[in-house]
Parts: structure tokens; C-alpha cells; sequence
């Protein structure tokens, strides 16, 4: 019996060290040697090499937050010693002895790295309790010397892999969010469709994050990975322009060092804020938004467990930071004003030696930016050269040489795929239609020539085909340009291009682009019939309708891969708006033909895709305003049931509908919300994080043009269709801040810019913002922290800013009342605001039951005048800034007033109206030459 035990224990134990031990050093682990871990909350594959599986269990959809074929839990250290000779620890290039203990309901997981010729002996713990799953890490000095730790890095292979399949994407893979940011810092991943679990990850006692990199200076390229300690990273001999410092540890002979990080589960946004609470960090709310003008203030609520101790301003001079107490739930409620322009760190000192920053970033007034960014463009980036193909172009400005590029001026464009940059596509045709918008609400002679001389010279006859080019009038060429489209027998010549005999007007993203600037210029040469010469209303009215008919129709029709139907492309929600002016003015058949197509990519997104949210990737940030847009037109309007509504080439199937209901747009409009700000900055309190769209994640680029259309939808659906706004506001106008960050401009005082100083400079803009220390950004250009030197495609977000400008006035669940784009005033039952919300055209009071909205259809709220009036609604005042100089009617739509008022105008009484509430009423109201005109309202 005893030799059949000791044959019996030795079996045993010769099993554990095969299973527990790792055989080789090569970084590719054997993943059939995993080890299951599971409770109620987590379900945990291990590895030699780490978590090789992460899941919530009983989860709904079977998705895994390790990226397949990686792990979780691998490091990299690098030390030195005071004779300064250097060694590293790479955990993957290690042999790793793995240990399984298991005590009462908790699991744990240990590996430790026995390696003679390291200085460092590394041992992690992984345990997985009832609500968490903790990972320590041990660092011990085995050496009879001092060593400086100078970098520890933490990769994470999370499970974001793209592709083109749209379920596995939304319902199996994640997107991460990350705040680094000292003792404040988090992550968490959620799924791309923002359906619960998030994935929250926090760090321990002594473990803070400074620095985050996806280059090749830690463990693989590409793979994002945040650094614990960092300084081998510090620049030495260049102005060090990281925001947090780069730190070191020194581990003294026989001590030890210890970090290590908690992951939770979180149903929603709300809940990943609590367990930042729980877990001793700080939840930050920010209004209006981390970029902000220095005309405006902004409010700060830190809510946390830990004591407060001192907000410390970047410059002390030049920031007022006033506390204004704790609210009933334990918020630190602070207001901030800030004079100095360009980026201002606030640090947070807190608990025991605990310290965090808040990143803002201040502009000039919003006007200002609107109208240098317009002059800039007009002034600066126009070719004119009548010799030249492209004569009239809106070229790409080059901040880092203050230089104009265009198709002779490339810049190495020309050399790649990318020479699209010069004179096409989205880079291009952003900038005239921004211009076009601008000039609705600030009207400026020059700069609407310049769109003139613009449509003339290099849209008609060029990039757009007239109405006399037959066959596919009003076709638009696309990339790399025109001159290259239209040479159609050399085209032809090219046998490597299969679409080389169809004619190159196939792609969709162009048509709303300059649709937008048709239909701008005809509310232009309606409203200032004078300051047009090139086509008046009728013209550009009608070129705005035929660009939106070709949309539909060319596209598909010569290249079925442009999905028309199915992929959201900026600007396309102005066709609603072509819509209805069409009907106004007696073009019915022409409003039909639309309406019937817009209704086919309506129905289509609401029950023919259960993830509509691709544009040109499968998972696109740019198709969340279209999603909007197309789910607010099926809440409004009344569809009506079809049979073989279309065709799909590509599927070969035809998609009918036989029943429509109003709840099924209710459920695709919150679908798209949640899926539109899973994408977007919230939690993380900085801001080219805040209300920042995220392209596949926050570590690529952020403040793309997305931020804007994107935030659009956000406060578009707070304003009309949320029951709780106030959250959606805060996230919607922080979006609408955001990118204004990008526009480099300033005074004499600052040199005209905090990014690229220098008068040449006022008024540009950048593309996007680039969070890490130095990259090379996706248009193949060398780029440091910061916006990129080039303005690319950001003019587009400024024209979506426009759609979404407004002074707004709502009562906060942690603020109180409230102004978001304005400067509140309160006097007891009578309110005061003063507009700066850049335009000042629109204004939006929100505070329980009582919803108001006023907006002008042109001129705007006088500039330093309040809107006042009664929290009852029974008395309105305004004044009315004539921005024309002519004599003129202006219209006020007024929404959400209920009963008899007299309008009083000017000091004379204009009429009596009565208002219904839930009824669109407009107002006409005399403007004189005289600059301002007062307008009162007064309930009887």
C-alpha cells in the first residue's frame, strides 16, 4: 500500500510541474497549456505567458477582452545601476513558474520569474474574489546594490481587432478608454455597441500611471502600452513638453517594491464613475467642456472619498480657481476662470500625497475663431491662377512651414496614395462648405466671392460635371483630382485597374460635401440676394438638388461597393432640410424623388442592419450624425409600409417592409446613442479627450471633424428626445468645444498661436490631435504632441459646429442652473444670459417640464446684451443685432411658449400671438439700420 502512495504522490507532482512550469523562452506561448478560472463575475483563462482569456460570466454575447493569440499581465522593466550599466526584464523572454493556490472562495494565480542573471526578481499575483480580480505585482532587489527602476511598462492586447464583420465587431470585440494621468488614472473597455459589461481597471495602493505609447519603445509596436515609471523616456537635451512628470524607483539592496492593478465589471457609464469612487480615485464632471474660450468660466465637481486638498493652476496669475463647497452628495463643486490662451494644467492634490491633473486648453472667444478661420481660408488658402487646372482650389495650409500645398507644392503627397490631400475628397471639400455655413450667420462680401470665384472656376466644368455633360450631369470626379478623373483614354490605358472603362464618379462621400455648399449659398443669395453674382437663389437651388439626386444615383448605379444606402456620410442630413425648402417653394416633384430616397436609407438603417454604424470601415465614428439624423427624421415623420422597396446588388435580395412603428425608431434611436458615445470621450478629463470622438481607440488620433458632427447627435437628442438631458448636454457641448482647440490663433500678445506661432499662422488650423509624445501620424508625417501641422478634413467638424451653436439654459442635477455657451446672470424669478456661443442665433431654456426654444434665421442676439426672462415663461426680452446694415425682416421660431403674449418691438407694440407649446410658431420682426433691436415678449 505505502510503495502504490509514494508511486501515487510522485505521479501527482511530476503532473503540477508539467502543467505549472514553463519550458522555453519563446515569446510565443503554448497556449494549450491554460488553466480556467471562474466565479459568478469573471471567467479567466491563464497561460504561461498570462491571461490568454477574459470574460464576463454569463454574459450575453461571447465577447473575450484579450486580443486572441495574447495575453494580459506581460511587463517590461528597465534599470539601471549607479555605475550606470543597464538590464531589462521582459516577462515574455522569461522563464515563468506558475503556481495555482486556491483559499476558501478565492483563486489565485502566481507567477514568478527565476532568472540568476536578473537583478530583479518579479513575482505577480493574480486573485479573483466575488467582485474583482487583483493583479500585484512584487518587485524585489536580489542584488547587493541600489537599482533605479527607469521604465515598467504594461502592454494590453484587449481585443480590438477590426475586420468587416459587423456582428463579431459589435458584439464580441471591445474599445478601450484610458485617463493617464498620475494616481487618477483608469481603463476601461467596453463593447463598440456601448451595450454593458465595461471592463474597469484601476490602479492599487503606490500605483499610478504617467505615460502611455503604441510605438516600438516597449513590448510590441502597436500595442498600446502605459508606463508605471518612465524615465528613460524624459527628454534630455529638447524642452520637455509631456504634461506629467517622468519618474524613476530606486529598489535598495534586499527591498522590495509593490504595484498592481483591480479589474470590475460595470453595467454603464454610471457605474464605471462609482467604482472610481469605491476604488479611491476621483470622478471628474467638467462644464461646459475642457476647451473653453476666455470669455467664458468653467465648473468643476470632483466627487470622491478621498479629502481634497488644493486645485494648483499651471499659472497662478493668470487663473482665478474659487471653491464653492460640497453639494449634498459630497461633491467638490470649484469655479475656474482662465486668462492665458493655449493649454493650462490644473493639479489635483489629494489624500496622502495623491496628485492627478485636469488638461484644458483655452481659446479666444468662439466668434473670433468662426470668423479667423473663415478669413483664413478666403485670404490664405485659395489658389488663383486662371493658367492653372486647378484655379479657385481651397488648398491644405502647412502650419510647420507656413506654406499653401497644393498639386505643385506637395509636400510628398503627389509620391503616395495620399496625393487624394491636394485636391479632392474630404481634406478639400470640407473648406468651402464651412465657409458657406459661416456666412449664414456672419455674411461677409468678400469671402462669398471667394466661394463664387471657387464654384466657378474649379467645382463646375472641373470637379463637377454640368448639366450640358452627358451622360451624369452634375457628377462629381473623385480621388486623386479631377484633371486625373477626367482624362478618361488614358484611364482606360491602365489594365491593372478593373474599373478603369466606368466613369470615375462613384464616390459617395463627395455628393454632400458640395450639396452642402449649394444649399448654403442658396439660403445665402435668399437671405443677402446682393452679396451673390455668380447664380442667384433659383440657381443654386437647383444645383443643390440635382448634386443630391446624383448621390442616390451615380454611385451605386457605376460602382455598387459605394453602398449609398448603407453608409452614413457626413454632411447627408442637410438633405432633409433641401427637402422641406423644396416643398416651401413648389418643387414637389423634386422633394418626392428625395424623400423617397432618404426614406430607403432610413428604413434600411432601422430594420434591414442591426449595426448600421459603418462608413468606410465597418465600425466608423463618421457614421454616427447620419445615424442620428436618419433616426430623428423616422421619429418625425410618418413612413409608410413597402413591398420591394430596393435592390441590393451586391446581396442580390430586395428589402421590403411590411410593417413601420414609432417604437422601432425609439429603439434604433437609443441604439445609435449609446453606440455614438461609446466612441467618445466622457470620463477622461482632458481635453482632447473630452467629447472627443475616438477613431478605434482613444490612443490614435482624437478632435477629428467627428467630434463635432458627431456631438451634434448628442445634443440634438439631449435638446428633443432625452427624459433625463442633463448628462447628454454635458457630453454634447463639451463636444461641441472640443476641437475649437485645433484652430491656432491668438492676439499679438501671444504671437498668434500657442501651436505654430507666428502672424503666417493666425487662423489655421490643425487636422487632428495627436495625444502621445511623438508618432507618425496615418498621412505619413512626423508629429509630436499636439494638433497636426496640416488642416485636412477638421473644416468639416467646424461646419457641424455650426449646426449644433447654441446658448442653453438648463437646471444640472450637480450645478444647479446653469448656462452652457453663455454667461448666466440670476436675479431672483427674473433670468439673464449673455450669449457666447460663437454665433448667438440660437438659445434653448431645459428645466423640468418647461422647454423653450428660440432661434433666429438670421442676424443673431446682440453681441454683450442678455436674453432675459421669467423662470415662468411669462416674459421674454432680447435685443437683435443687425449684421446686414440694411433695413429688413428677421424670423424668431419660438417653440414651447403656451398662450397670449404681446410682442413688443422697438418700444411700439407689433401684434398679439398666441403660442401653443408643443406648436412651431415663427415671428417676423422689423430690423431697422440702426444696430440693435429690443424685442419683448410679455404674456397676458
Amino acid at each position: 500500500m505505502i510503495k502504490i502512495f509514494k508511486t501515487l504522490f510522485f505521479t501527482v507532482l511530476l503532473f503540477l510541474v508539467v502543467s505549472f512550469s514553463v519550458l522555453g523562452q519563446s515569446e510565443k506561448s503554448d497556449f494549450a497549456e491554460a488553466y480556467k478560472v471562474k466565479n459568478d463575475r469573471f471567467v479567466l483563462q491563464f497561460t504561461s505567458q498570462g491571461i490568454s482569456s477574459l470574460q464576463k460570466t454569463a454574459d450575453i454575447y461571447p465577447t473575450d477582452y484579450v486580443q486572441k493569440d495574447k495575453v494580459f499581465g506581460q511587463l517590461l522593466l528597465r534599470y539601471s545601476y549607479a555605475d550606470g550599466s543597464l538590464d531589462s526584464l521582459k516577462t515574455s523572454l522569461q522563464k515563468r513558474f506558475l503556481t495555482v493556490l486556491k483559499k476558501g472562495e478565492e483563486n489565485q494565480v502566481r507567477y514568478a520569474v527565476n532568472n540568476d542573471t536578473s537583478g530583479i526578481k518579479l513575482v505577480e499575483t493574480y486573485t479573483l474574489t466575488e467582485e474583482a480580480l487583483t493583479w500585484d505585482i512584487n518587485l524585489k532587489n536580489s542584488t547587493n546594490r541600489p537599482i533605479s527602476v527607469e521604465d515598467m511598462i504594461v502592454p494590453f492586447f484587449y481585443n480590438n481587432q477590426g475586420g468587416e464583420n459587423s456582428e463579431e465587431i459589435f458584439e464580441e470585440q471591445v474599445i478601450k478608454h484610458h485617463f493617464i494621468s498620475g494616481d487618477n488614472s483608469f481603463i476601461f473597455w467596453q463593447r463598440p455597441s456601448g451595450l454593458g459589461p465595461y471592463l474597469v481597471m484601476t490602479p492599487l495602493e503606490d500605483t499610478s500611471l504617467e505615460y502611455f505609447s503604441t510605438s516600438a519603445v516597449g513590448i510590441q509596436p502597436g500595442a498600446f502600452q502605459v508606463f508605471i515609471h518612465s524615465a528613460a523616456l524624459r527628454n534630455k537635451d529638447s524642452k520637455e513638453d509631456w504634461r506629467l512628470p517622468h519618474t524613476a524607483a530606486t529598489i535598495n539592496k534586499d527591498e522590495e517594491l509593490n504595484y498592481g492593478f483591480k479589474f470590475r465589471w460595470a453595467e454603464d457609464y454610471s457605474q464605471v464613475r462609482d467604482i472610481l469612487v469605491e476604488e479611491g480615485l476621483i470622478d471628474v464632471q467638467v462644464i461646459p467642456g475642457m476647451t473653453i474660450s476666455n470669455d467664458m468660466s468653467i465648473q468643476v465637481a470632483l466627487r470622491t472619498k478621498q479629502e481634497i486638498l488644493e486645485l494648483k493652476p499651471e499659472y497662478p496669475s493668470e487663473t482665478k480657481i474659487v471653491y464653492k463647497g460640497k453639494n449634498n452628495k459630497g461633491t467638490f463643486l470649484y469655479d475656474i476662470h482662465f486668462d492665458r490662451l493655449g493649454e493650462n494644467k490644473v493639479t489635483i492634490h489629494y489624500g496622502e500625497d495623491l496628485e492627478t491633473i485636469l488638461e484644458f486648453f483655452v481659446t479666444e472667444p468662439l466668434e473670433t475663431l468662426y470668423k479667423k478661420r473663415a478669413s483664413f481660408i478666403v485670404n490664405t488658402q485659395q489658389h488663383r491662377d486662371s493658367t492653372k487646372w486647378y484655379n479657385g482650389l481651397f488648398g491644405i495650409w502647412d502650419m510647420k512651414t507656413e506654406e499653401l500645398r497644393g498639386p505643385e507644392n506637395a509636400d510628398g503627397f503627389d509620391k503616395s496614395r495620399l496625393v487624394y490631400v491636394l485636391a479632392s475628397d474630404d481634406p478639400i471639400l470640407g473648406k468651402a462648405s464651412y465657409v458657406a455655413a459661416k456666412n449664414l450667420f456672419y455674411p461677409n462680401k468678400k469671402e462669398i466671392s471667394a466661394l463664387e470665384y471657387h464654384i466657378q472656376h474649379f467645382v463646375w466644368g472641373g470637379l463637377q460635371r454640368t448639366d450640358e455633360e452627358i451622360p451624369n450631369p452634375y457628377g462629381i470626379y473623385g480621388t486623386p483630382n479631377w484633371k486625373v478623373n477626367r482624362n478618361q483614354k488614358k484611364r482606360s490605358e491602365n489594365l491593372k485597374d478593373p474599373n478603369r472603362n466606368k466613369m470615375h464618379i462613384w464616390r459617395s462621400y463627395d455628393y454632400p460635401h458640395i450639396m452642402m455648399l449649394y444649399y448654403h449659398m442658396y439660403e445665402i443669395a435668399k437671405l443677402y440676394p446682393d452679396m451673390t453674382t455668380y447664380l442667384d437663389k433659383e440657381g443654386y437651388l437647383q444645383r443643390a438638388t440635382e448634386t443630391a439626386k446624383a448621390y442616390f444615383t451615380y454611385p451605386y448605379d457605376i460602382l455598387p461597393w459605394y453602398e449609398t444606402y448603407k453608409w452614413g456620410c457626413y454632411n447627408e442630413l442637410l438633405i432633409v432640410d433641401l427637402i422641406t425648402e423644396l416643398e416651401k417653394t413648389g418643387h414637389q416633384k423634386d422633394a418626392d424623388w428625395l424623400r423617397a430616397e432618404w426614406e430607403k436609407k432610413v428604413k434600411y438603417f432601422i430594420y434591414d442592419d442591426p449595426y448600421p454604424f459603418r462608413s468606410e470601415y465597418a465600425v466608423d465614428a463618421t457614421a454616427y450624425e447620419s445615424t442620428h439624423a436618419l433616426a430623428k427624421y423616422a421619429l418625425n415623420n410618418t413612413m409608410k409600409p413597402d413591398t420591394n422597396l430596393w435592390y441590393d446588388k451586391n446581396l442580390k435580395k430586395w428589402y421590403s417592409h411590411p410593417e413601420i412603428k414609432p417604437a422601432d425608431a425609439d429603439k434604433f434611436m437609443d441604439k445609435q446613442i449609446n453606440a455614438n458615445i461609446a466612441s467618445r470621450g466622457w470620463l477622461e478629463s482632458a481635453y482632447y479627450y473630452l467629447g472627443s470622438d475616438f477613431r478605434g481607440n482613444s490612443d490614435k488620433y482624437t478632435l477629428s471633424y467627428m467630434s463635432q458632427m458627431g456631438g451634434w447627435a448628442i445634443l440634438d437628442y439631449a435638446l428633443n428626445f432625452s427624459k433625463q438631458p442633463a448628462n447628454y448636454i454635458r457630453l454634447g457641448y463639451a463636444s461641441y468645444l472640443s476641437s475649437f482647440a485645433l484652430i491656432n490663433s491668438g492676439t499679438k500678445e501671444t504671437n498668434y498661436g500657442y501651436w505654430y506661432p507666428g502672424k503666417a499662422n493666425d487662423g489655421a488650423a490643425g487636422w487632428a490631435f495627436e495625444p502621445q509624445k511623438q508618432v507618425t501620424s496615418w498621412i505619413g508625417k512626423s508629429q509630436q504632441r499636439g494638433p497636426w501641422y496640416y488642416d485636412g478634413e477638421i473644416d468639416l467638424g467646424f461646419g457641424g459646429a455650426t449646426r449644433m451653436a447654441a446658448t442653453i439654459i438648463t437646471k444640472d442635477p450637480i450645478f444647479g442652473l446653469v448656462a452652457y455657451g453663455g454667461v448666466l446672470l440670476e436675479k431672483e424669478n427674473l433670468l439673464k444670459v449673455i450669449p457666447k456661443d460663437g454665433l448667438r442665433r440660437r438659445f434653448f431654456y431645459r428645466n423640468g417640464n418647461l422647454e423653450i426654444d428660440l432661434q433666429l434665421n438670421r442676424d443673431g442676439f446682440a453681441k454683450e446684451k442678455p436674453v432675459s426672462f421669467e423662470l415662468s415663461g411669462n416674459l421674454i426680452k432680447f435685443s437683435i443685432e443687425n449684421r446686414t446694415a440694411d433695413i429688413h425682416d428677421a424670423v424668431l421660431d419660438i417653440k414651447g411658449m403656451e398662450g397670449s403674449y404681446v410682442i413688443w418691438v422697438a418700444g411700439k407694440r407689433l401684434s398679439k400671438q398666441v403660442f401653443r407649446s408643443q406648436t412651431l410658431s415663427s415671428l417676423k420682426i422689423p430690423i431697422n439700420k440702426i444696430d440693435t433691436t429690443e424685442v419683448i415678449l410679455t404674456k397676458i
